[in-house]
């Protein structure tokens, strides 16, 4: 829903097309530093005892979370690249 209203909601245009082009570039570079997060978070709730083999609350809050930024960042790059019926019909800016 973030994503679509960022788009323009019902005015917006190329909603499916922005969110798989911006999406993947957006999740590779999520993944990117989410990788080093993820080790850092393991290893150190592996030594306090907060993360076992078993899922837990706590694991299930940091996914959530990491989830959370994924598609705020997402939506905040299909915000950026909003194209309005408006903006259509006007055409190019020069």
């Amino acid at each position: 829903m973030y994503a679509y209203s960022q788009n323009g909601g019902g005015k917006g245009f190329d909603f499916i097309q922005n969110f798989v082009v911006l999406g993947w570039v957006v999740s590779i570079r999520w993944l990117l530093g989410f990788i080093p997060v993820v080790i850092l978070f393991y290893g150190v709730g592996s030594a306090i005892g907060i993360v076992g083999e078993n899922t837990n609350l706590f694991s299930v809050v940091f996914f959530f979370l990491s989830q959370l930024v994924l598609v705020e960042r997402i939506g905040r790059h299909i915000g950026d690249t909003r194209n309005t019926e408006g903006e259509q019909a006007a055409g190019p800016q020069i």
